[in-house]
């Protein structure tokens, strides 16, 4: 679940920024939940309990947004939260880019421009998330996008990476396939068969069997076919919305 943050002056436009961005989410089955500040210095108040994204007018009835950003960066290696400015002044987009911003959303074109930064968050949480692999005893960290897929042998697992991001090339473990397809089912893992759970990021084509972009060929049982094209579809089509 991610702590999202609506820091706005207007309340009416603030509820309204909240509602599109809850139905975004919501339809995509991911939990957020918003809170909104009218006034910079509450948001930094409540910056204890901390927040994975914050929206940010550039020009707030207290304070200017700009100056609420430079509070989130200091002693902040990662750009976290993440930042999404909102402006009707076309000359705050310079000056928003010294924050490392997702994105900066045009009063004027405020619909189209918020589907353009959900989306980009979208893409972000995808590629950063990280999942253990391993026993409670035995186990290490490692980021899903780097994740080509799962092969099942009996009570074991074998995961295999993406040679060139990832420190692996594969990690055997003892596990149940079933908990990461549950747990990665969000993450765009789709089971092609009894024994393989594949990442869509690195699936080229459905024929038989899937395809990976590698030129490695993933069995895919009848049954589950039109269930893994779905999935295959949903990926892409996500992937086309960044463009």
């Amino acid at each position: 679940m991610w702590e999202i943050a609506i820091c706005e002056s207007d309340p009416l436009f603030a509820e309204e920024l909240a509602d599109e961005i809850y139905n975004f989410y919501n339809e995509r089955d991911f939990k957020v939940q918003i809170t909104i500040y009218g006034e910079g210095a509450r948001l930094l108040e409540e910056m204890e309990h901390p927040k994975d994204v914050v929206f940010l007018n550039t020009r707030l009835s207290d304070a200017p947004g700009f100056g609420v950003a430079a509070f989130l960066r200091i002693n902040n290696e990662v750009d976290h939260p993440l930042l999404v400015f909102i402006s009707s002044k076309k000359e705050d987009m310079q000056a928003a880019f010294e924050y490392r911003p997702v994105d900066f959303i045009r009063m004027k074109s405020w619909r189209k421009d918020l589907e353009r930064a959900v989306d980009r968050l979208w893409v972000w949480e995808h590629r950063t998330k990280y999942i253990q692999l391993g026993t409670k005893t035995r186990n290490t960290l490692v980021r899903t996008a780097d994740i080509q897929y799962f092969e099942s042998h009996g009570h074991y697992l074998t995961v295999y990476f993406n040679d060139k991001e990832s420190r692996f090339q594969e990690y055997r473990f003892r596990g149940n396939l079933w908990e990461y397809e549950k747990e990665l089912k969000k993450q765009y893992f789709v089971r092609t068969s009894k024994s393989f759970l594949v990442n869509c990021a690195f699936a080229d084509s459905l024929e038989d069997k899937v395809i990976m972009r590698n030129g490695r060929k993933i069995p895919c049982s009848r049954n589950r076919k039109d269930d893994v094209g779905k999935m295959l579809e949903r990926y892409a089509n996500e992937m086309l919305r960044r463009l």
